[in-house]
């Protein structure tokens, strides 16, 4: 046997060593193309709402937003129940902590009293979040009984961060209706 020979028999053979590699690289880029397919099946499983950008706030539109029950705006809320809003968005940098406004008439902060604690209903993450996080987040706002009915009120909902700057901000309008009688 040459010296070369044996030097070949102690390390393992190239090929052995190719196949194993390309395997965990394959197992790697299979599991990446099935958590891009899980998240494109996610956002494209579920409706839309149109919204628009904000007007006076700094925050990027979400990836997707879907308030219940509503495509197009003016959604219909329904007093004394909850308007739900399902959104994904990412996080714009590393985020502590994070507090949801309701801006109603472009000058009312409406209090979201426990549910303006956005951290505790995020769906995939907790906080902190961290720069270009993808995050799934349920906002919900309770509409109370002495809410008169109205056809069409324009709202803000925001996002913002331990210092107050904007992650994210959507306008639409909602249309305020009493519960029907059954």
């Amino acid at each position: 046997m040459s010296r070369f020979g044996y030097l070949f028999q102690m390390t393992p053979s190239i090929p052995r060593l190719y196949k194993v590699l390309s395997i965990n690289i394959n197992i790697v880029n299979m599991f990446r193309l099935f958590v891009i397919a899980c998240v494109f099946i996610f956002v494209n499983g579920e409706p839309s709402t149109n919204v628009n950008r904000c007007n006076q706030n700094l925050g990027e539109l979400p990836l997707h937003i879907y308030i219940q029950d509503c495509i197009d705006p003016p959604c219909r809320v329904v007093t004394d129940e909850d308007v739900v809003v399902n959104v994904i968005f990412k996080v714009p940098r590393t985020t502590r902590s994070m507090t949801t406004k309701a801006i109603a008439l472009s000058l009312i902060e409406y209090d979201l009293k426990e549910y303006a604690i956005t951290c505790n209903f995020l769906r995939n993450a907790y906080c902190p979040v961290f720069e270009d996080e993808v995050v799934e987040y349920t906002l919900r706002m309770h509409v109370e009984s002495w809410f008169p009915p109205a056809p069409s009120i324009p709202i803000e909902f925001r996002v913002v961060d331990e210092k107050d700057d904007p992650i994210w901000c959507i306008s639409t309008t909602i249309e305020v209706i009493r519960p029907s009688k059954t």
